[in-house]
């Protein structure tokens, strides 16, 4: 796997335990199961042979969640803090949204959630690419609708949070996604209340 970089110190210790994030590291297995996972589930009907990628993991609260259900579930994480202390650790790996070490095709369900706010436009749309290649059948995209509170930063203050994918409409996710042969397949809006968690679910199909 390719080796942490420095790019992303700022995604420490400091960062994880402060602002919108104050107590995630005693929450992000319940806010996974409750806001992520369960919602996914309404959607697809995984076999039990299914695996799981999660793409910016974070503590890799997914991963606990998605291995309690029996499924094999491995998470990709830029944050050297969460890759050196989360209790997931050993299934999660550095590996970049927009070049990803995996192989094409080498999971069933690709998971991305509340991260394409940390990338330019570009590297977006690489990572449109990246997570259509890298999925068998479905990539799950947890994406802030731009007139959420979530974009404040007021609401929720962030200084690593860029302001480049934040014209992405759902359209455009769509077609950018169509165009690496994935189908768009639901939407779901404000699935969650107050909980930081971004407001679009996007589901996509292969």
């Amino acid at each position: 796997m390719p080796q942490k970089s420095k790019r992303y110190d700022r995604f420490d210790k400091r960062y994880y335990s402060t602002d919108g994030y104050e107590g995630y590291e005693e929450w992000h297995e319940d806010i996974a199961r409750e806001n992520i996972i369960d919602p996914l589930f309404t959607l697809i009907r995984p076999e039990a042979s299914w695996t799981f990628l999660d793409v910016g993991c974070g503590m890799g609260g997914t991963i606990l969640d998605l291995r309690k259900r029996g499924f094999q579930a491995f998470g990709t994480e830029v944050s050297a803090h969460c890759l050196e202390t989360s209790p997931a650790k050993e299934w999660m790996g550095f590996g970049e949204s927009f070049a990803l070490p995996q192989k094409d095709r080498s999971f069933d369900v690709v998971i991305c959630c509340d991260m394409f706010q940390y990338l330019t436009k570009e590297q977006a749309m690489q990572s449109i690419g990246e997570l259509a290649r890298v999925a068998r059948q479905y990539v799950s995209l947890w994406v802030f609708d731009p007139a959420a509170p979530s974009w404040s930063d007021t609401e929720n203050p962030d200084d690593v949070r860029k302001n480049d994918t934040k014209g992405i409409t759902n359209d455009d996710y769509a077609q950018h996604f169509a165009a690496h042969g994935m189908e768009s397949i639901a939407m779901e809006v404000d699935f969650t209340e107050d909980s930081g968690v971004p407001e679009w679910h996007l589901l996509f199909k292969k």
